[in-house]
């Protein structure tokens, strides 16, 4: 009887330890995910090369040139592209990219009782380079210089309830160089959202304009965006 309640009470021990031992792996295997998870998700966007896609709006004007009677309002063009952005240290990164974006102008002339009115897109590849830097969760600020390719132009004019439209580029310079600059906000899954200011530094005619108002785009763009880590 003795023996018995012996190997009784051993058996029952044993079954405690055992139970024991397999509620602990279970706890640090628990905790082995939740940390790995933890330190992907704190991982995400820094130190590491990203490739990030947009898109969105472009608020464009044409400054220079400008004379009495006329009436100018923003170009809404669309503005679509992508970069890659390689670290250079904790913080900073450096950023080329490639991108479609459409600039102009929009305008009206007052001529006699009447008004006519223009609107004139000028489709580029633009090739920029920012330097981006980090502040806070998230935040982000970027700038640097830009080049631009005009691959088309867009003209439509309507007078006296006609309209003509034509797509030349005759006259028009085919290279613009230019700066940006820009913040953004990008959360932990990738989403995030820009605003930069763009500015040509080029004439945008071929020619001398003859006096110091030299005709160079201008814009403001408005973007979302999504970064797909290496």
């Amino acid at each position: 009887m003795k023996t018995t309640s012996t190997l009784l009470g051993m058996l029952i021990l044993m079954l405690s330890l055992t139970q024991s031992v397999s509620a602990s792996s279970r706890t640090l295997s628990q905790s082995l995910k939740e940390h790995s998870f933890a330190k992907k998700r704190s991982k995400r966007g820094h130190n590491e090369m990203t490739f990030v896609i947009g898109g969105g709006t472009n608020f464009s004007f044409i400054s220079g040139g400008g004379s009495e009677g006329v009436n100018g309002r923003p170009h809404l063009g669309l503005d679509l592209g992508g970069y890659l952005s390689l670290p250079v240290g904790k913080s900073a990164s450096i950023q080329p990219g490639l991108r479609f974006t459409q600039k102009g102008a929009a305008f009206t002339y007052d001529i006699g009782d009447g008004t006519s009115s223009y609107r004139f897109t000028l489709h580029y590849i633009e090739i920029p380079v920012n330097l981006c830097g980090k502040a806070g969760k998230g935040l982000e600020y970027r700038g640097g210089p830009f080049l631009g390719i005009l691959a088309g132009a867009t003209y439509r004019a309507t007078y006296d309830g006609e309209s003509f439209t034509s797509g030349s580029t005759d006259g028009m310079r085919m290279v613009e160089f230019g700066l940006s600059a820009g913040i953004g906000y990008r959360a932990e899954n990738g989403v995030g959202v820009s605003l930069d200011i763009v500015k040509g530094l080029t004439n945008i005619f071929e020619g001398d304009p003859g006096d110091s108002r030299i005709p160079t785009n201008n814009s403001i763009r408005v973007n979302l965006s999504y970064s797909i880590s290496k």
